[in-house]
């Protein structure tokens, strides 16, 4: 028994040592080159370039280069897998073109890519598995009630109420599917408006119908939904809209509801963004 397990060590160490042997000298590497923009948004097209290297001295076969895992918010438009073959001469190099493509929700940040190359001759194989990223550079929407009016201006019992909210966003990035919901406003009419994508600097108006019955000061809140980097977002804004009756004084009235709503305003601005 004793010599028959030191012949089969043997064995396993002349294979072992035969195999080592055998792949002195085999050696390729995969390489990224390139990544085209160099900034990558959410929503654009771009290009990875990768370079596969015969670094030693002799000439590999069956050379493989794949992706194995990779974002879903990347889209690749190559098959994962590239079949390289034989490099024709040591030293030498092949060139791999990705063209791929951000989501329009994707996440801003890094993205990894897992790869594997293998290559060899018809008698053995080697496999090296790598990883590469991708970081995805979003722009932020920034979302904010810039003005709200109503026609008429100045409201009485039994009018019919035009109630308009201009939604402005100052930031450097696109909001999208905005959707904007008065909430707790005890008036008669559709509450919800959808104003879709909204580019940076751009300000769209939310239009609402309402009933002016009865006489009161009616609040809500105004509440803005919208998506960014695959995420949904809220924000939150007060509102109050006053019914007069009949006969009342409206210019005097007017002129403090345009007071209070001035300040009322930049008071709110100032809580968002208290460094300003």
């Amino acid at each position: 028994m004793i010599k028959r397990g030191m012949i089969l060590i043997f064995v396993i160490l002349f294979l072992v040592s035969s195999v080592s042997a055998l792949q002195r000298g085999y050696c390729v590497t995969a390489e990224i080159t390139s990544i085209n923009p160099s900034s990558i948004e959410a929503d654009e097209d771009f290009t990875v370039g990768i370079v596969i290297d015969n670094c030693g001295d002799k000439i590999p076969e069956n050379i493989t280069f794949e992706i194995l895992r990779h974002s879903e918010d990347i889209e690749i438009k190559e098959p994962l897998i590239n079949h390289i073959g034989k490099m024709g001469y040591a030293n030498s190099q092949r060139f791999i073109l990705y063209h791929m493509h951000s989501s329009p929700d994707a996440s801003p940040g890094e993205h990894v890519f897992e790869t594997k190359i293998t290559y060899g001759n018809k008698n053995f194989h080697i496999e090296k598995e790598d990883n590469f990223s991708i970081t995805i550079n979003t722009q932020k929407p920034d979302l904010a009630v810039s003005r709200i009016y109503t026609n008429p201006e100045i409201i009485s019992e039994g009018e019919k109420i035009i109630l308009t909210i201009d939604i402005e966003n100052a930031g450097n990035g696109k909001a999208k599917d905005v959707r904007v919901e008065l909430e707790k406003l005890e008036l008669k009419g559709v509450k919800q408006k959808y104003l879709g994508k909204i580019e940076s600097d751009e300000n769209i108006p939310a239009r609402f119908v309402f009933e002016g019955n009865k006489k009161g000061i009616y609040e809500g809140n105004i509440k803005v939904n919208y998506k960014f980097a695959g995420e949904n977002k809220e924000l939150n804004f007060p509102i109050q809209i006053q019914i007069f009756s009949n006969g009342t004084n409206h210019y005097y009235i007017a002129g403090i509801i345009l007071i209070f709503g001035v300040l009322g305003y930049f008071l709110y601005r100032k809580k968002l963004n208290p460094k300003n």
